[in-house]
């Protein structure tokens, strides 16, 4: 049968456009929803939403995205299973705060899951983290596997909801990326167009792994939606 949550949250752009996609090819009528990127603008986002009048029938949330892997174990193309979730502060404190997904919708998703996936610990940057050697002291100080802009942000706003997060890799640890930090426009959640390109032309070599590796996890995010949503 089909996963029952109530909605789906996903980054605007390319990957909501590959749920999309992939729930065209199901009969659910779930509903589908683009968030920004990055922490701040997801806030201001969930704060807008507190006025629609639907939301309080949203219980269960499924958030689906592309993240970076911090970990060699975790490749491109490769899903993966949020079990929990933590910020990577500037703060000198030895505490770091631990936010947790809901355990037994994660099962859930992951029995219907016939694709292999990972479980994992998200970590979540205000920034995007383009470095390799960054990557890799990221991984060792907060143990986590995975980075993305949201995870926190997600589970904060919904403290009231079970919330589950699967992501599709999109980005290994083994090259750098082009700095994309410059053509991010931090209030409204999105990439700016010219700065993108000019960083992206900036940086060729960077610049294709990029786009095949974010093409290659946005065919397995469109195929892995189809797969949770189709009536078994």
């Amino acid at each position: 049968m089909n996963l029952a949550v109530d909605a789906i949250f996903v980054p605007h752009g390319a990957e909501y456009q590959a749920v999309e996609r992939g729930l065209r090819q199901t009969k659910t009528d779930i509903k589908l929803l683009p968030i920004p990127m990055g922490g701040e603008a997801v806030a201001k986002y969930y704060q807008q939403l507190k006025n629609k009048s639907w939301q309080d029938s949203i219980n269960r949330v499924l958030i689906l995205g592309l993240c970076g892997s911090l970990s060699s174990q975790e490749q491109v193309g490769d899903v993966v299973l949020y079990q929990d979730c933590l910020f990577a502060s500037n703060s000198s404190s030895s505490e770091k705060q631990i936010y947790q997904t809901d355990t037994q919708l994660t099962n859930l998703i992951a029995s219907q899951l016939t694709t292999k996936f990972s479980l994992v610990r998200g970590l979540t940057c205000d920034r995007i983290i383009s470095k390799v050697e960054e990557k890799l002291s990221l991984a060792q100080v907060y143990q986590a596997d995975v980075v993305d802009m949201e995870g926190v942000a997600i589970l904060e706003a919904l403290p009231d909801c079970s919330v589950a997060i699967l992501r599709v890799v999109s980005d290994d640890c083994h090259y750098n990326l082009p700095d994309l930090n410059y053509a991010f426009d931090r209030d409204r959640g999105r990439l700016k167009t010219f700065p993108l390109a000019v960083a992206l032309l900036s940086q060729p070599q960077a610049a294709v792994r990029l786009i095949q590796g974010a093409t290659k996890g946005l065919n397995v995010l469109q195929q892995i939606t189809t797969q949770l949503f189709s009536s078994k």
